[in-house]
């Protein structure tokens, strides 16, 4: 598998992880690849999400690409603090869009190819 998709499936795996902790345990993940990059989309219900945790989510996930950070750091996703692996999701995603719907919290994730 190329370097590429595992740093997608990587990304994928700690979004995951951070909805499947503080959601419920129903979570839906859409995973596209198109000739221009990948999309992440999760869904969870997750009633008690307010206004302060999707902004902190998106503060943390939206700092914006740093290839060469993202080439390094990326072997580093899977430590135990969740703060420090959300920021370097963000380091490693194009762009990054949070919010909640109907009790539904909803987060997508764009990589550039």
């Amino acid at each position: 598998m190329n370097t590429e998709r595992i740093k997608v499936l990587r990304i994928a795996n700690e979004i995951l992880n951070y909805m499947f902790l503080r959601c419920s345990h129903a979570l839906t993940l859409e995973l596209k690849e198109s000739t221009m990059g990948f999309e992440i989309t999760v869904r969870s219900a997750c009633s008690h999400i307010d206004s302060e945790n999707i902004t902190e989510l998106k503060k943390l996930l939206t700092p914006g690409r740093h290839e060469e950070i993202s080439d390094y750091y990326w072997n580093l996703a899977g430590t135990d603090n969740e703060e420090n692996e959300l920021n370097l999701i963000g380091l490693m995603i194009d762009s990054a869009e949070v919010k909640s719907e109907n009790n539904e919290l909803i987060i997508k994730l764009i990589r550039k190819k």
